[in-house]
């Protein structure tokens, strides 16, 4: 503001990698002009390159009540109050991650998941692999699309070590990008128990993720053994802590689907 002794700068970099802009970026962080803020948006703090996330003081913006979130996402992305239900949901009410998941196609996904959970299709490991194979391979793909992009992104002449130094950033930044996407498959097991230990325990209708699977839920819910949601819930839960410590590949994720 031209009429304000403060000035902010909203840089947004939610979509981008950004390490070279970022990295030439430190010296105004750290010694910036006089009244002046800067506000680094993101939705993956892990995403930024951690010269200058040690350099910032972390803010986290409250999330959207659905009453935002469903206009939001139905005139973004063209869908319907129970999809839209369930990505307030499964993000905690995150508007860009919200989107963004609506725009890789995670209804199609969710809906893939959920018909054979609710079919219990998901009896062992080899039936649970069936039914992601086609969305990891999906996600393969992405990954390499997004691999040959951040290669041409790398600012040009770099010497040897120059070369190898990209190499590491973009590595370490798709095993992140890989990590949050296989996440998301987890998200939607963990929403589906998370429903059935509800109805089970006599919650409100309501609260239910699943809104489009209630009957199917309320179903399952009314033979489940006393227990049993809550258990799958922690086996649900500790997979997800393991792909975030473990390495970021199919085979990672085939295990970590075995152990549930």
């Amino acid at each position: 503001p031209q009429i304000d002794a403060w000035k902010a700068m909203c840089i947004d970099l939610s979509e981008t990698r950004n390490d070279e802009a970022a990295n030439s970026f430190l010296n105004t962080l750290e010694e910036p002009p006089p009244r002046t803020v800067f506000l680094l948006l993101t939705s993956r703090p892990d995403g930024i390159v951690a010269t200058v996330r040690s350099r910032c003081q972390t803010v986290r913006f409250h999330p959207w009540a659905f009453s935002l979130m469903e206009p939001f996402l139905r005139e973004r992305a063209g869908i319907g109050r129970e999809e839209a239900w369930a990505l307030h949901c499964a993000t905690g009410g995150l508007p860009g991650a919200a989107l963004r998941m609506a725009e890789e196609k995670f209804t199609a996904t969710r809906a893939l998941v959920l018909r054979a959970l609710a079919a219990g299709r998901f009896d062992s490991a080899r039936e649970l692999m069936a039914e992601a194979s086609a969305w990891l391979d999906d996600l393969e793909e992405k990954h390499r699309r997004r691999a040959a992009a951040l290669e041409k992104q790398r600012p040009p002449g770099l010497d040897p070590q120059g070369i190898k130094d990209e190499e590491e950033k973009e590595e370490a930044y798709l095993a992140a990008e890989k990590r949050a996407d296989f996440d998301r498959l987890l998200l939607i097991v963990l929403s589906w128990f998370r429903d059935l230990e509800l109805l089970g325990a006599g919650g409100q209708r309501e609260l239910v993720v699943n809104q489009d699977q209630l009957a199917a839920l309320e179903s399952r819910a009314g033979g489940l053994r006393p227990g049993a949601a809550a258990a799958a819930l922690a086996r649900v839960e500790t997979s997800r802590r393991a792909v975030r410590l473990g390495g970021a590949g199919r085979f990672t994720y085939q295990l970590t689907l075995e152990n549930l």
